[in-house]
C-alpha cells in the first residue's frame, strides 16, 4: 500500500486520493455510486450490469442466481435465493430438488437460474 506524503496534501491537510487510491483503502468502495465494481476492481456504468455482454474481465458484470420456489404442503408458496455457488442450471436444479427433500412441509419445487439485478 502507497504511503501518504505531505506534499499531497490540500489546505486542510487532508490528501487527496485518486480512484485508483480508493481501491486500496480497506472497507472502502472504488467506484462511484453510479457504477458497478467488477471482481478485478475496475468500474463499469450500472446499465452494463445482467446486458448479456461481459464488460468486465472477469465476468462478474454478468452474475446469475439461482431461486428456488417451494410448494408447501399447507398450499402456500416459499422462495428462496441459494448461494451462488449454485452457478449452473443443473446446480441450481439440483440444489433445489435436494432442499425441497430436505425440507419439512415441501411437496414440490421449481428452479430458476436466470440474471440477478
Amino acid at each position: 500500500m502507497k504511503k501518504i506524503s505531505l506534499k499531497n496534501l490540500d489546505t486542510l491537510g487532508i490528501q487527496k486520493l485518486s480512484r485508483e487510491s480508493l481501491k486500496n483503502v480497506q472497507g472502502g468502495r472504488g467506484c462511484p455510486d453510479d457504477e458497478f465494481q467488477c471482481g478485478d476492481g475496475s468500474c463499469i456504468p450500472l446499465s452494463y450490469v445482467n446486458d448479456g455482454v461481459a464488460d468486465c474481465r472477469d465476468s462478474s458484470d454478468e452474475r446469475k442466481a439461482c431461486t428456488c420456489t417451494f410448494k408447501l404442503t399447507n398450499g402456500s408458496t416459499y422462495n428462496f435465493n441459494t448461494p451462488f455457488g449454485w452457478n449452473t442450471d443443473q446446480a441450481c436444479s439440483d440444489g433445489c430438488k435436494t432442499a425441497c427433500a430436505n425440507a419439512s412441509g415441501c411437496a414440490s419445487w421449481t428452479a430458476v437460474f436466470a440474471s440477478s439485478n
